[in-house]
């Protein structure tokens, strides 16, 4: 039952105020995500007092019997039950500090998710093992993609230091040697701007 409620709470809260809070929570869109989910809790709630209203009518009626009744009133107090749990969570969510990095504050959004929900999602310590590992394991890739990419530079500018001395030593040479070089440097520019490399 607790795990459904955090289930529906998460639902609710990323349909209502969007998704793309997570990626893109930018101090306007924090605000707009706090307006969007206040904005929903004040429909949910007039659409429950409708709801209620016409439960009211129907039971008199005798259009539904108490059974349905009572389900459907039963699920107007979920509803009431998870509205705080979506206050909450869209408040941990505008309580994260953004560092820049895309990956990190993301990570740091969906365990501040995580942690929001306790009251109510019994899986909170698996869950934010999993979250530290995910976070582990990319900054692990993520190291090594660094080194990757120092190798990389280093190659290139081994390469570049090659091809400028084999430059001045043609254009030393003459005889055709600066057409040489004129060309081995457009050559190396169209090749830069085709791979995007300054």
């Amino acid at each position: 039952m607790r795990f459904k409620m955090f289930l529906m709470s998460v639902v609710l809260m990323c349909v209502g105020a969007g998704c793309d809070i997570l990626d893109d929570s930018t101090d306007g869109n924090v605000v707009r995500l706090e307006t969007q989910v206040g904005s929903m809790m004040t429909m949910v709630n007039e659409q429950q007092v409708l709801l209620n209203s016409h439960v009211e009518r129907l039971l008199a009626a005798e259009m539904i019997d108490a059974d349905t009744a009572a389900k459907i009133i039963k699920i107007s107090e979920e509803v009431d039950r998870v509205q705080p749990a979506i206050v909450d969570i869209a408040a941990a969510i505008a309580d994260v500090n953004d560092t820049g990095d895309d990956f990190a504050d993301l990570m740091a959004k969906l365990m501040a998710v995580n942690r929001a929900s306790a009251p109510y999602n019994p899986y909170v310590v698996p869950v934010e093992a999993g979250l530290g590992l995910v976070t582990v394991l990319a900054g692990l890739f993520g190291l090594n993609k660094r080194k990757e990419a120092q190798v990389a530079t280093a190659k290139y500018s081994a390469h570049k230091v090659g091809v400028e001395s084999l430059t001045k030593r043609i254009t030393a040479e003459g005889n055709g040697g600066a057409k040489i070089a004129a060309d081995l440097y457009d050559a190396i520019g169209k090749a830069r701007a085709n791979l995007g490399v300054k």
